[in-house]
């Protein structure tokens, strides 16, 4: 099993695309991720989630 993958898709819009990043992060499933387009970027830091745009 890997520690670390890159997972890549496509969606839609980008609504489509923050929920899956937002959802991914707060299910603990991802410890961070971006949407791209302008770039957004969704983590769990510190025992937070947070969401900022790049």
């Amino acid at each position: 099993m890997a520690d670390h993958l890159l997972v890549t898709t496509t969606t839609p819009d980008r609504e489509s695309a923050a929920k899956i990043a937002s959802s991914a992060v707060a299910a603990k499933l991802a410890a961070t991720t971006q949407v791209r387009g302008p770039v957004a970027s969704y983590f769990w830091h510190l025992g937070e989630a947070g969401e900022v745009p790049e």
